[in-house]
């Protein structure tokens, strides 16, 4: 695997972990997400970087976490690095030149019990529905059969990139 010059290739994984990952554009929720755990998102995709500084909110407790994704073979596999911040620590970053996006995830497992989390993304002119589905392997990423209706899947669509909608619809 080719990682960008700055992550030295004998501790490439001693930090990090691969994310697979699937995601399918929807028309609608595929459930009532009234009863469903969430949480509110705010992500700020710092520029001329790959790192995301993102606030998270579960309705109870807030999370700082600054992360670096890395593409690997596909848009689909990530390379992906994080650290857990306090308030503190967050506002240190908060306030560099990002792009921001806010969005609300929701969370459910499929029949079969795979988890999905269901972003609900407002922008200025339309909403967005997405099922985002995190696999262990590549294998497991491959043999998921989607039992939701989606308009379609957009996993190798960088258009649907959390920066990318970050940088093409967001306002602070």
């Amino acid at each position: 695997m080719n990682f960008p010059k700055e992550i030295p290739t004998n501790k490439a994984w001693k930090y990090a972990q691969t994310e697979w990952e699937r995601t399918f554009l929807l028309k609608a929720p595929p459930l009532d997400i009234s009863h469903l755990p969430f949480k509110q998102l705010e992500d700020n995709y710092l520029k001329h970087s790959q790192m995301r500084l993102r606030k998270a909110f579960d309705g109870t407790n807030t999370y700082f976490k600054l992360s670096k994704k890395v593409q690997l073979q596909s848009q689909s596999q990530q390379w992906v690095s994080s650290i857990y911040l306090n308030s503190t620590e967050y506002e240190l970053f908060v306030h560099l030149p990002a792009y921001y996006l806010k969005k609300s995830r929701y969370y459910f497992r499929s029949e079969d019990g795979i988890s999905i989390g269901l972003d609900h993304i407002k922008l200025k002119d339309k909403e967005l529905w997405l099922a985002e589905i995190e696999f262990s392997s590549k294998q497991e990423l491959r043999s998921f059969i989607p039992a939701f209706d989606f308009i379609r899947e957009v996993s190798e669509e960088s258009s649907f990139a959390g920066v990318k909608l970050a940088q093409s619809y967001s306002s602070p």
